[in-house]
């Protein structure tokens, strides 16, 4: 290479580093907001200062540039030039909680946003207020605001506070514990208290722990209904109430409580629709309770309010307490069934009933029928022949013909229904209709061992699989649960242990769960 070429070369390499030190910078450009904090929650009137970071292509912080500040919901929430953000003093939406609000950042055609969650100033209060739980029993609370409003559905609002913006603390903790998020553990059996802060203020919960029962619970049946919990004009509250009868023959109730005696839990239930909800709130009990009584049993009704001695006496409730009485009669009994009546198959073989059309003593049904057995709902029943009879009259009368039948059910949606012994399952005033109980659950085919009345006025078939199913809902009550028998809310499982599930009207849904003491 010649002199002149590398001198060429050499102010070309030069000229080249001396454009590049010159080249202006890349301009940073405006790629992307962030707007901290990103959630958060006031009650009305409290204020909140967002601020806006505004990062360039690279990620980097870039000043100057100026935001808009906006609120989608400027009647809940109002925020000013400077990201202040104020809740507003009042602010009405039923149901009680208040939708959650954007705030959003602007510039030009970036966009960044942050949530709101508004709750209305109220007395701050633990739910549940009262909770009786086992050893080793854990138990989720709920913290609220409730704000009284003349006028308004049920006479107030609520809003539901975030647990984890909520302070927890046990009163004994060799008592119970609770978590930072309100999860309440049962630890020795004692009284102690749940102590929640929010905002200032404090609630409190009681928490009674009871040791568990030495021997753990079996139940060799199980009665259900519903109990009416609240008479409202539009929307009657109803909660399930369960009864089971040991195998040391005394009896335990649990679910809606109807002894003033005992310290229970305490439920709710809302009902209403669009426009008008109603909580009511109601004593309860999630652990079996024993119900007091000097004598061993051998049946129990469909309601739990009655049972059959070993004596063959037939043994009620008494109201106002948790105790058993014998009823006024020296008849003697092998079975007794129903629910507003009382119906007990005498030894030979003729049926009393007692209480609701049949007046508060025991009187026979006529028709001269000899009974083998009564369906829990105490209105129809199968004679020694297996045919059909209902009795709602005061005497017998004939639905089915002569057809044999295995069992039989009434429900107020679905009429009589009997299930013959095909398995296929016949329903209408004369047993007349092949009923559609098994139609739309193929894969269970048409083989039932047993069909009884839930809760919702469903007839529901227990497959010979041990699958439950009802005409409304299908086969998805107990859906990893094979059962035994089952009871309306209840069943018994291949394990002999009980579990229980009820129908909740605003979720339309089922859940179910383990009887706690087994």
């Amino acid at each position: 290479m010649t002199d002149t070429v590398r001198r060429s070369a050499l102010l070309l390499a030069t000229a080249i580093a001396c454009a590049r030190e010159t080249a202006p910078p890349e301009p940073r450009v405006a790629t992307t907001i962030e707007v901290a904090p990103g959630t958060s929650t006031l009650s009305e009137t409290q204020t909140q200062q967002f601020i806006a970071r505004v990062r360039d292509q690279k990620g980097e912080l870039l000043s100057g540039v100026s935001v808009t500040w906006q609120s989608n919901h400027p009647e809940a929430v109002t925020i000013d030039s400077t990201g202040k953000a104020t809740a507003a003093a009042s602010f009405l939406e039923i149901p009680g909680t208040i939708p959650d609000v954007s705030i959003s950042a602007v510039a030009g055609s970036l966009t960044g946003t942050a949530t709101v969650t508004v709750l209305r100033r109220g007395t701050f209060n633990a739910w549940p207020d009262t909770n009786v739980l086992y050893v080793g029993m854990t138990r989720a609370l709920k913290t609220r605001l409730v704000k009284s409003l003349s006028g308004y559905p049920g006479g107030s609002l609520q809003d539901s506070i975030p647990n984890v913006a909520v302070s927890w603390s046990s009163s004994d903790a060799n008592i119970m514990t609770v978590s930072d998020t309100g999860l309440v553990t049962g630890v020795a059996a004692g009284h102690a208290r749940v102590i929640a802060k929010y905002d200032n203020r404090v609630a409190s919960a009681e928490v009674f722990v009871t040791a568990s029962p030495a021997t753990p619970l079996r139940f060799t049946s199980i009665s259900s209904r519903d109990v009416k919990v609240r008479a409202h004009l539009f929307y009657p509250a109803y909660w399930a109430r369960a009864c089971g009868l040991a195998t040391d023959g005394s009896i335990y109730c649990w679910g809606a409580a109807l002894d003033s005696t005992q310290i229970t839990d305490r439920c709710e239930i809302t009902i209403g629709g669009a426009g008008g909800y109603t909580t009511t709130r109601f004593r309860c009990s999630e652990i079996p309770l024993r119900q007091q009584a000097d004598v061993a049993f051998t049946g129990l009704t469909a309601d739990g309010s009655c049972g059959l001695a070993t004596s063959k006496r037939v043994y009620c409730l008494v109201a106002g307490t948790n105790g058993l009485a014998p009823i006024a009669s020296t008849d003697e009994f092998t079975a007794i069934y129903g629910r507003s009546s009382i119906c007990g198959l005498r030894t030979d073989g003729a049926l009393l009933c007692w209480g609701g059309t049949f007046g508060p003593s025991p009187r026979a049904i006529d028709g001269g029928v000899t009974w083998r057995t009564i369906e829990d709902g105490g209105g129809c029943g199968l004679a020694v022949d297996s045919t059909a009879y209902c009795f709602g009259s005061g005497t017998a009368q004939r639905v089915g013909g002569t057809a044999r039948w295995k069992s039989i059910a009434s429900s107020y949606r679905d009429g009589v229904c009997a299930l013959a012994l095909d398995g296929s399952v016949h329903c209408g005033s004369n047993l007349e209709t092949t009923g559609s109980l098994t139609q739309p659950v193929t894969r269970l085919g048409t083989y039932w061992s047993f069909i009884a009345t839930d809760f919702v006025s469903d007839v529901c078939g227990l497959s010979t699989s041990g699958d439950v199913s009802c005409r409304s809902v299908g086969s998805q009550r107990l859906p990893d649960v094979k059962l035994q028998s089952f009871y309306g809310h209840c069943g018994i499982a291949t394990d002999d242990k009980v579990y229980c599930w009820r129908y909740d009207p605003l979720r339309f849904r089922y859940s179910f769960a383990l009887v706690p003491g087994q």
